[in-house]
């Protein structure tokens, strides 16, 4: 261990003894000399020789002042002083009898032969004296030395053993803590590289059980339900592996709670205090501990280690496997980083190639370094075509200019959109899109981010909906017109009608009225199916006749047949079972038919256009057959897609078709294409057939006249803005004998009501100021009767100009005096009006 340092007393005492050994043989060398002196004074033989006795004396004298020089070398303070002045005094003693054997004639010589040889011996006995008593005082001093140096020499060697045992000790604890680094390093080395998290709570369970020297570890993390679940077992726990228990049922849970660790041993740590490590887990437990793991501040779950022997965890145990939860720490958040970086780059890429417009990624070089599935759609190529080649070559030769200056501009800093057009393969037509370029921040090498949306499709339903604003304004315009050619064509009935009752007209003068009236039904025929085309209701469904829908749609297209030479041939079965749907809907399909048949024979190329209606099997079909050029296979398979048409610009919309498949599919039917060749193509449309009756069809003709007016002697009110319709109800109504005040007005008619009283009356819907609603509404707030016997008439098709819930009778223009009376008789008995029944020929009894 070295050399022992002795204490502090031992080193003052040792400053009193000589350490050299030659001073302590002058010191006995100085004793003989002394007794030789004395020997030589009292041998007789000696004092005869004064030369010997003389030199004796000198070297007693001699030795003794190096004897006592030597002393005081070897001392300090007092001593060294004394010491100092005997070898001093000796030594000139010395000098002097040397000086005196030299020149024995001097004064000296003389002084010192005065000196008698006793007393010389008594200076010699007087000074040997001396070292005796520095002798005796030595060896107290060394004994006292020795035993201070003994107990030094205990002293050291208990604290040399104790510091021996401290440092095996602090060995050991070094060598454990070196261990612990090392495992610890090795885990960080691990979990550094980890990516997947459970492999992350493995490796740190088993670092956590071999630092601690634990039987088994086992880790616990919170769930968002407020259980604790257990991904991660090993050694005496592994049969907790995967288990969930309560937060609130465990030491663990309390643990994650409140952030205080939990350490027990013996009977404590397998009763679990107040609460079990685990909940309704059998485990032989000597000593145990839960510490908290924690994560930014808040707490994730625990880590639990238990002993089998009763052996406590220290806190310099619990201190690393804390230490090593931050590692930990650090490794789940790299491996939830590096997992949230790979979903991100999963969604960017499922969106990248999901996305429903183009994207492409361009380098400064203008060539494609990325496309997405969505490009193909737009330029016909597959994807991994398009990387390497310039974006520029993908467009119309006018655009490539523009987009190579946009991508400039976008490197430059300054995101770009313009529009361009896509060529794509031979045949093929080509699309426009409307392009988004914006630069990638951060991207190695550097490139721009272009959004390509196909905008063909958009322009094209632009188009088509400003030709659907433009029907819409046609149809708000037929309306309006057709309620206009309805007035004057009420006129002409009404006076026909009046003529062909004189009985003073007859021959061919009634066969030219007849002609008039005639003509004027077919006219307000016509009127009435553009009206009702072109009016936008909401579907109403009921029993209607598939017969009717088919004449009127031909009656309404007759002049376009004829002008493009078509023959049309009709083919309608007879007793054909009613089809519950709404009229003008299929109306719309039944022309959409008409018009494709018509525009596939070719305009003015004539043909035979072919409309069959028939039953079987409890369904009602309506076929269309025309002579053209046929469907070709590739095209069939798209007929019904929204705007796909072969027609050329401005000839089709490409609805049609899609239209008439919605409608039908509405009603609950089938639309297909029968047959199909260079002959022509047969279209057939299928619907279930109702099992009630029609409730309706065409207007009746003109009954027989009768011999007396079932209102003959009432008093009727008509109001109407047209003097023509009013001249010619008056006149009619002398002839049948009843009475008509006419106004032109609702607030003329009111003016009229307040002045006198009436049965009935029958008002326009549309006139200038007050219209027919307004006025019944004043009726039925004044004179609730004379409403409930009201009667109104319209020029525009009845469903369209009821526009409130009224019970009364409508009439569309023009109308037959019957069907006047008809519904006059009615409202007056108080019975629904019925356009079917035969006008009763009995008059009515006066109203009061």
């Amino acid at each position: 261990m070295g050399r022992a340092r002795m204490s502090l007393p031992a080193r003052r005492t040792m400053r009193w003894l000589p350490i050299a050994h030659r001073t302590e043989r002058l010191i006995a060398l100085s004793q003989l000399a002394c007794v030789a002196t004395l020997a030589a004074l009292l041998v007789p033989a000696g004092r005869s020789q004064p030369l010997l006795l003389n030199g004796t004396f000198t070297v007693s004298l001699a030795v003794f002042a190096l004897a006592a020089a030597g002393i005081a070398t070897h001392t300090q303070r007092l001593p060294r002083a004394a010491f100092a002045a005997f070898a001093a005094a000796a030594a000139m003693l010395v000098v002097a009898e040397a000086v005196a054997f030299v020149s024995p004639a001097s004064a000296l010589a003389d002084a010192l032969h005065t000196v008698g040889r006793t007393d010389k011996a008594i200076l010699v006995a007087t000074l040997n004296t001396l070292l005796p008593l520095y002798a005796r005082a030595t060896l107290a001093a060394q004994e006292r030395a020795a035993d201070a140096l003994e107990r030094s020499v205990v002293a050291e060697r208990t604290f040399s053993s104790t510091l021996e045992a401290r440092v095996a000790l602090r060995t050991a604890e070094l060598e454990d803590a070196q261990r612990v680094l090392q495992r610890m390093w090795r885990l960080g080395q691990q979990i550094s590289l980890e990516l997947d998290p459970t492999r992350v709570l493995e490796r740190f369970v088993d670092a956590a059980s071999d630092i601690a020297q634990a039987d088994g570890a086992a880790i616990g993390l919170l769930s968002e339900d407020g259980t604790v679940r257990v991904p991660i077992a090993r050694g005496a726990l592994a049969d907790i592996g995967g288990a969930h228990f309560p937060a609130a049922a465990s030491a663990m849970g309390g643990v994650i709670r409140t952030g205080t660790p939990w350490v027990a041993s013996g009977d404590r740590a397998r009763a679990g205090t107040t609460r079990p490590i685990f909940p309704n887990v059998d485990v032989a437990v000597g000593s145990g501990a839960v510490l908290a793991i924690s994560r930014r501040g808040e707490r994730i779950g625990a880590v639990a280690l238990v002993r089998q022997a009763a052996q406590p965890f220290t806190d310099v145990t619990l201190g690393r496997v804390n230490a090593m939860s931050d590692l930990l720490n650090v490794a789940l958040e790299n491996a939830e980083l590096v997992e949230t970086l790979r979903r991100a780059e999963w969604r960017f890429r499922t969106l990248f190639r999901s996305a429903p417009d183009a994207v492409f990624t361009v380098l400064r070089s203008g060539r494609i370094r990325e496309a997405n599935d969505a490009a193909s759609d737009i330029i016909g190529v597959e994807p991994v075509r398009m990387v390497g080649r310039r974006l520029s070559e993908l467009v119309d030769e006018d655009d490539r200019v523009r987009l190579d200056d946009a991508l400039a501009a976008t490197f430059a800093g300054r995101p770009a959109r313009l529009e361009v057009t896509f060529r794509r393969a031979p045949g093929e037509a080509p699309r426009l899109a409307s392009l988004a370029a914006s630069l990638l921040p951060e991207a190695d090498p550097p490139s721009v981010l272009v959004v390509a949306r196909d905008m063909t499709a958009e322009r094209e339903m632009r188009v088509r909906l400003m030709e659907s604003d433009r029907l819409a304004a046609v149809g708000e315009l037929v309306a309006g017109v057709a309620h206009e050619v309805n007035n004057p064509l009420s006129s002409i009935s009404a006076y026909a009608q009046l003529l062909l009752r004189d009985p003073g007209i007859d021959g061919p003068l009634r066969e030219q009225v007849e002609v008039i009236r005639s003509e004027t039904t077919r006219a307000a025929h016509v009127v009435k199916d553009l009206l009702a085309f072109a009016r936008r209701s909401e579907p109403r469904y009921e029993p209607l006749d598939l017969n009717m829908v088919v004449t009127r749609t031909l009656r309404m297209r007759s002049y376009q047949l004829s002008a493009n030479r078509v023959i049309v041939q009709q083919s309608l079965e007879d007793g054909l079972p009613a089809v519950m749907g709404d009229a003008r809907q299929l109306q719309q399909v039944c022309l959409n038919l008409v018009t494709n048949a018509t525009q596939a024979m070719g305009h003015g190329s004539g043909g035979t256009l072919t409309v069959t209606t028939r039953s079987a099997g409890g369904e009602v079909m309506l076929e269309v057959a025309d002579t053209g050029a046929g469907i070709a296979p590739e095209v069939r398979a798209r007929i019904f897609e929204p705007f796909f048409t072969t027609k050329k610009e401005g000839e089709g919309t490409g609805l049609g078709l899609s239209v008439s498949y919605g409608i039908v599919t509405a009603h609950k039917g089938r639309i297909e294409v029968a047959s199909t060749s260079e002959r022509g193509t047969t279209f057939r449309v299928s619907l279930p057939a109702a099992q009630s009756a029609v409730a309706g069809g065409e207007e009746l003709e003109a009954p027989p006249l009768v011999l007396r007016s079932p209102i003959a002697g009432i008093r009727l009110l008509f109001v109407d803005d047209e003097p023509a319709i009013r001249g010619g109800i008056t006149a009619y109504a002398r002839a049948r004998g009843f009475t008509v005040i006419t106004a032109e007005s609702g607030e003329a008619a009111l003016e009229i009501l307040r002045e006198t009283t009436v049965d009935a009356a029958v008002c326009d819907i549309r006139m200038k100021g007050m219209d027919g609603f307004a006025f019944h509404s004043w009726l039925r707030l004044e004179r609730p009767g004379l409403a409930a016997r009201t009667v109104f008439i319209t020029g525009d098709v009845v469903g369209a100009s009821n526009r409130h819930p009224v019970r009364q009778p409508i009439l569309a223009k023009p109308f037959s005096f019957e069907r006047l009376e008809a519904s006059i008789t009615a409202v007056i008995q108080g019975r629904p009006y019925d356009p079917a029944e035969k006008t009763p020929v009995h008059g009515l009894e006066r109203i009061p």
